[in-house]
């Protein structure tokens, strides 16, 4: 009040030296005749000193009883100074891994220094936290994953809510088919039909679901999938694949093998019993003969040479053809024959004594000849039978020219090395030759050309296993089984909305999770409404989605808030999107058109809650004797504040009375027990001036700076009851005002410990915090609600109104008619906010916000719609300014450039800046010669060449947007603020 005292006219300005002085002068004028010295102690001075003391004395109560009653004056008025405000912020408790949940009570305290602050509200804290998000949109088979904790920059990313150009669309509809023999092949005719064997009319459809699709083959060369050329469907339902180019090697799911990739175009359901497949016949010409171990040429040759002998071996390699289990495979060539003579034998003859003509002729020679081969395969351990061999396929006998053996091609035939040669071979090895001993015989030599080879199969493969790649999940699919049942490769999507999913590092099971949502703040913005669900585990282990409780103070992220999640014991895991884990998701109700006008989240954090910067003090008893008039109690600290008062009227109050004040509140009615005795305690409404009240008020007033709860006189005040004891109890807290404005993550712990508790952080700074009001600001806020009758009934009252009732307001606009988008809109009013403090951090808005609407809900006169106000803040025109200055000399370089920045800097703040220090009213934005003439006139310059001016504003995204200087400037919203000043000195 020592200001207020100050401002006040006093009676008399004289003091103890004007006092004695004048006293000399007068005893100078009426007593002449006395020698009046200061300097001597006769009884006259001695006297006269006493008397200006106390004259002294008698000017101070004076002035000081005119103090009392101007401020008397100004109660009577109505007139009553607001007290300390608490600052408020918000923490965040970090839980000890994987700690239970557990509850810190409302008021538990932290503290900076000695300045105490206490959370708000109950938390429950465990250990969790988002490990990943996706957003999907089903409809447009689009599924993007926005954080990711396990990636090497795992700070949170903002995104756009449902913004799903920014990141890669993950989803595919991919089904893979492997078959490392059939599809180890070039120029043959694959043929896939698509069984569904308690549908036929599905099976139609399927195919025709398959014709349109991508068929793709990994192609090794350039280690890419590449199209199928040709795709077609014939009468029998099959899809005919034309394969040119060998199906190369690639890794699905670990497993290495040849596979054909199948993209469906459309997410559907594809219920299936079984796949079948074939491939048309095929002509192969086989890559190596060999003859034992020796090479042979490929046009005509001797498969087992010129001489053979038992157990020679004719090798046959086709890699193509011998990898092709269970196809019927065909061997035809020419075969011929040539003599060859053989060998001559030692001569074991016994010669007689006496010879005649007979016994010297030449006997005639017989012809050597295979009778029998076997054909084999290596099956990786040893040769082993063919099951269809055809050991006459060498023989002699008139059987014809052209020559065919066939077999089905086994299972296990393995590749092996043959001489130089590796891969698969099958090979003829002789078993029989007749003649085998005789002398001086011919060889029926085989020689063979033409020789081809053909595999075909006879009866459609089943295709068992199936790989299926959709929802960023790989799934595995068998229809090896003789039940044909239905095998539902692709489920239909649950959500006809696009929708976000957090996965969870832990199941919120108990107690209630609050988690908070840092949301970038934007004028525009489309109102979206959510619902939220959480995967759970019912009876009969019957799992669904199901709707998840929750209390949402972001309004569906339309500004920054927290969100409270109630926790349930049936949180279940889940596999989804290749993770498995506990997920919730957010579902948009409605539907959405596009996605460019969405809330942008810039942060998560768990474990939030709110806390004020204030100190909560035990409850202080008062007595009342009898009929006691303006009870005066005065509590025990000072800056108080948030001060509730309790009266026991036990036995003095009428049941219909009490009844009365618990149907308007009844939160007013407290019954304490005692030891067995009831009492009733009243809560009373603290008033500016128990002068207005009436007699039989329960009311109050507060005198905030004497620390003093005042109490009526039965008249104006009901005077509390008396009872036996102390009747009167006081609750309040203490605040050091703006004192409570600190930075972020200066609160590190609580003051008390809890064992699940392992680090606290205010994460931003906290805000709002002031000092007590001065007498004359709250006398002209209350002389301005007495002029209207404290009622707001125009938009300049309105302004006034929000200004001299909130001092975080600096300057207010009201546009009548005009919406959040600087539109005419009938009936619509669009209040425009510049807070004293620009509040970067939307939250801080939010709570200024608050205040203002609710200052509106209690003052807005009948008829005047809160529903058609909209509260915003201002827009801020981010000035980038490009100067070219020249200077008189270099010794001027540093001090020019650095008053430039200082000028223009301290010239467009919004606040503190304009051409008399006052800011800049809403919707003003300097020009360029404004700008200049603000620096025309530094010491050191020349003159300034150009200056260029470039602007930027939040889009309707939140994004920053550049705008022309001209249209900045026609802002009904705008006020300036500088982001870049870039000078050019030249001299």
């Amino acid at each position: 009040m020592k200001d207020n005292f100050q401002k006040i006219p006093k009676l008399c300005n004289k003091n103890y030296n004007q006092l004695f002085e004048e006293f000399k002068f007068l005893a100078s004028q009426l007593t002449p005749e006395w020698r009046f010295d200061s300097n001597r102690t006769d009884f006259g001075v001695s006297l006269a000193k006493i008397f200006c003391e106390m004259q002294e004395d008698t000017i101070d109560r004076l002035n000081q009883s005119m103090n009392n009653i101007y401020i008397t004056f100004l109660k009577i008025l109505g007139v009553s100074p607001l007290p300390r405000s608490p600052a408020q912020g918000l923490i965040e408790i970090r839980a000890s891994e994987n700690s239970i949940c557990s509850n810190i009570k409302k008021g538990s305290k932290l503290s900076h220094g000695d300045i105490i602050f206490e959370t708000v509200e109950d938390i429950f804290v465990s250990d969790n936290k988002v490990e990943k998000i996706f957003m999907v949109d089903s409809l447009k088979r689009q599924i993007v994953k926005t954080f990711d904790i396990n990636l090497k920059n795992s700070s949170f990313r903002k995104f756009k809510i449902f913004d799903f150009k920014s990141f890669k669309n993950l989803q595919s509809s991919e089904i893979y088919f492997s078959d490392n023999y059939m599809f180890n092949s070039k120029d043959v005719l694959l043929k896939f039909k698509f069984e569904n064997s308690f549908s036929p009319n599905s099976e139609d459809l399927m195919s025709d679901l398959f014709l349109n699709s991508k068929w793709q083959y990994f192609n090794e060369e350039d280690n890419s999938w590449k199209d199928f050329d040709e795709i077609s469907k014939d009468d029998n339902l099959f899809v005919n694949v034309k394969l040119k180019n060998k199906i190369g090697l690639s890794e699905v799911l670990d497993d290495k093998s040849r596979y054909i990739k199948i993209t469906i175009p459309e997410r559907k359901n594809i219920k299936l019993t079984g796949i079948s497949y074939i491939s048309d016949p095929k002509k192969v010409i086989p890559t190596e003969f060999l003859s034992g171990e020796d090479e042979i040429d490929k046009d005509e040759f001797f498969p087992f040479k010129e001489r053979y002998y038992i157990y020679d071996c004719f090798y046959i390699k086709s890699d193509e053809t011998f990898n092709k289990p269970g196809a019927k495979v065909s061997l035809s060539a020419d075969v011929s024959f040539i003599k060859s003579k053989g060998d001559l034998q030692n001569n074991n003859r016994h010669y007689k004594m006496i010879m005649t003509d007979i016994d010297f002729a030449e006997s005639e020679p017989n012809d050597i000849s295979i009778e029998n081969v076997v054909w084999e395969y290596w099956k990786g351990n040893s040769w082993a039978l063919l099951n269809s061999s055809n050991g006459n396929f060498f023989s002699t006998a008139d059987i014809g020219k052209n020559r065919k053996m066939s077999f089905i091609c086994p299972s296990d035939c393995s590749p092996t090395d043959v001489g130089s040669k590796s891969g698969l071979f099958i090979r003829a090895r002789i078993t029989k030759i007749s003649n085998q001993f005789s002398i001086n015989s011919n060889y029926l030599v085989p020689l063979i050309k033409n020789v081809e080879l053909d595999y075909n199969y006879e009866n459609p493969m089943k295709l068992e296993r199936v790989i299926a790649n959709s929802d960023l999940e790989w799934k595995t699919f068998n229809f090896a089984n003789k039940e044909k049942k239905l095998v539902n490769i692709f489920k239909k999507e649950i959500d006809n909305f696009p929708s976000i999913y957090f996965k969870l590092k832990n199941p919120i099971s108990q107690g209630i999770l609050n988690i908070f949502f840092d949301v970038e703040k934007s004028l525009f913005r489309e109102k979206i409404s959510f619902k939220w669900f959480y995967w759970s585990k019912e009876e009969n282990n019957l799992f669904k989605w199901k709707p998840l409780d929750v209390i949402d103070f972001t309004d569906n992220f339309s500004k920054s808030g927290i969100v409270r999640i109630l926790g349930s014991n049936s949180f279940a895991k889940l596999d989804l999107f290749g993770e498995s884990g506990f997920f919730i998701k957010i579902v948009s109700i409605g539907e959405l058109k596009g996605y460019e006008n969405f809330p942008v989240i810039k942060d998560m954090r768990f474990n939030v809650v709110p806390i004020i910067q204030k100190e909560s003090k035990p409850y202080e008893y008062f007595s009342v004797n009898g009929n006691e008039k303006n009870k005066i109690c005065s509590l025990s600290s000072s800056n108080i504040f948030d001060v509730a008062v309790w009266v026991d009227e036990t036995s003095k109050i009428f049941f219909d009375e009490e009844e009365k004040i618990k149907m308007q509140n009844d939160n007013d009615i407290e019954i304490e027990d005692n030891a067995g005795t009831e009492k009733i305690w009243v809560k009373w409404k603290e008033i500016s001036n128990v002068s207005n009240a009436g007699p039989n008020d329960r009311v109050y007033e507060v005198n905030y700076e004497e620390s003093q709860i005042i109490f009526g006189n039965g008249i104006r005040g009901k005077i509390p009851v008396e009872q036996s004891s102390e009747s009167i109890r006081v609750s309040y807290s203490t605040t050091e005002g703006k004192k409570g404005n600190i930075d972020s993550g200066l609160i590190k712990s609580f003051n008390s410990v809890f064992p699940s508790v392992v680090g606290v952080s205010n994460f931003a700074p906290t805000y709002n915090g002031l000092d007590p009001e001065n007498l004359e600001r709250a006398a002209q806020r209350t002389f301005d609600e007495i002029s209207r009758g404290k009622r707001i009934i125009s938009s300049t009252s309105l302004e006034n109104a929000i200004l001299f009732n909130n001092r975080n307001v600096f300057k207010i606009k009201c546009f009548p008619h005009t919406n959040k988008y600087e539109e005419k809109s009938y009936g619509d009013i669009t209040i425009v906010v510049l807070p004293r403090n620009i509040m970067k951090e939307q939250t801080k808005f939010e709570i200024l916000k608050k205040e203002l609407e609710s200052f509106l809900d209690k003052n807005s006169f009948f008829g005047f719609s809160n529903k058609n106000i909209t509260i915003c803040e201002a827009k801020y025109v981010e000035f980038y300014i490009n100067i070219i200055v020249f200077i008189k000399s270099m010794d001027h370089y540093q001090e020019v450039n650095n008053n430039i920045k200082t000028k223009i800097e301290n010239f467009l703040n919004p606040i503190t800046g304009g051409r008399n220090g006052e800011g800049f009213d809403i919707g003003k934005i300097p020009d360029e010669i404004e700008i200049l003439g603000n620096i025309n006139f530094i010491p050191g310059i020349s003159r300034i060449e150009k200056i260029n001016i470039s602007t930027k504003i939040s889009n309707d995204r939140g994004e920053k947007k550049e705008i022309l200087f001209s249209d900045a400037k026609n802002l009904k919203f705008g006020v300036p603020i500088v982001k870049n000043i870039d000078i050019e000195t030249k001299i």
